[in-house]
């Protein structure tokens, strides 16, 4: 039986607002609107009542992005969210070099959360560690949500670039050219130029732990 680290009534309501917040919006609250939602006058106390969620491993987060709050397998163990059902596995997308991706070949299926669950969504496996700042790490699960249109702006996707399959973190530039930047200093960013066959797949809606 998992143990529970102790949480105190004003961490549990804040990881209750988080969760709640993204069963509604399908994205982590801003700092500001946890700070709004509680009535707080300074985002100091946010940024405390954040750093014991994570000090307990209910939380993730990365402080250099914002909406960047992703809760644990602790906090959805917590909230009772056991795994309900499974989508498929479809390949495996780099964090380095191009992977593979076949739309065409279901090669397995992984276990998520029922919370997960939605049409249209699929696994990758990850291989490499170019978005380890992003808590992607090697041998992980994405799961990726097909999007009908181009996403906004500093969003992890999975994009296909001259057939090989990547997972990255979109930027667009002001001349309104496209890179792919990793979450890891020791990789260099990717433009995509006019000539490359470039497409977006989908974008990365949560990351499941590959403990095994």
């Amino acid at each position: 039986m998992i143990e529970f680290p102790t949480l105190y009534k004003k961490e549990k309501s804040t990881l209750e607002f988080i969760k709640e917040f993204m069963d509604d919006h399908k994205t982590a609250p801003s700092l500001e609107e946890i700070k709004t939602h509680f009535g707080k006058k300074s985002l100091a106390t946010v940024h405390k009542s954040l750093g014991q969620l994570e000090n307990k491993g209910y939380i993730e987060r990365n402080k250099n992005y914002g909406r960047s709050i992703a809760l644990t397998e602790l906090a959805l163990e917590f909230f009772g969210v056991k795994p309900m059902n499974s989508l498929p596995l479809l390949g495996i997308v780099k964090a380095g070099p191009g992977g593979m991706l076949n739309f065409d070949d279901v090669r397995d299926y992984v276990e998520v959360p029922g919370s997960t669950l939605k049409e249209g969504r699929y696994v990758l496996k990850v291989e490499g560690d170019s978005m380890i700042d992003a808590f992607i790490n090697e041998d992980d699960y994405l799961v990726v949500e097909k999007v009908g249109e181009t996403p906004p702006a500093n969003q992890i996707i999975v994009a296909l670039l001259n057939g090989n399959a990547y997972v990255k973190r979109l930027i667009r530039l002001a001349d309104g050219r496209i890179l792919l930047r990793s979450e890891n200093p020791n990789y260099e960013d990717i433009f995509v130029k006019d000539t490359d066959q470039f497409s977006i797949e989908g974008r990365v809606v949560q990351v499941i732990r590959n403990y095994g």
